[in-house]
């Protein structure tokens, strides 16, 4: 492996991105992974088409994290729950407190994902 990477590693930037851009399929997952890894230490940028749109596969991605969807759900669902029973049998006080929980859990939602969000942005600086 260290001489394949090392031999990777001297490749000039062209022949790097001609290795991954057309080649890949003739090289093993070893030497694939070290000149993705070498491409994304150099900080190469690839050619946009030519019509000057972005390739799919260079586009970032976010994923949603799955924890924040439930709780903003959740504190809909207690906003909305909260609200219509505590008018109707418990009181003003009663949907008070359902707002004031509800607002609670969507803004600890929201929270979430902005922390899952810079979290991710930052790891794909490396």
């Amino acid at each position: 492996m260290g001489q394949l990477k090392q031999k990777i590693e001297s490749l000039s930037d062209t022949e790097l991105l001609e290795m991954v851009k057309d080649n890949i399929d003739n090289h093993t997952t070893e030497a694939s992974i070290i000149a993705k890894n070498e491409i994304i230490r150099r900080q190469l940028q690839k050619e946009p088409n030519k019509d000057g749109t972005k390739n799919k596969e260079d586009e970032e991605c976010e994923p949603d994290s799955g924890v924040a969807v439930i709780i903003t759900f959740l504190g809909w669902a207690i906003l909305g729950i909260g609200v219509v029973v505590g008018i109707g049998s418990v009181g003003i006080l009663g949907a008070f407190y359902a707002l004031l929980s509800g607002s609670f859990f969507v803004g600890m939602g929201e929270i979430i994902k902005l922390l899952y969000s810079i979290n991710f942005k930052l790891g794909n600086r490396k």
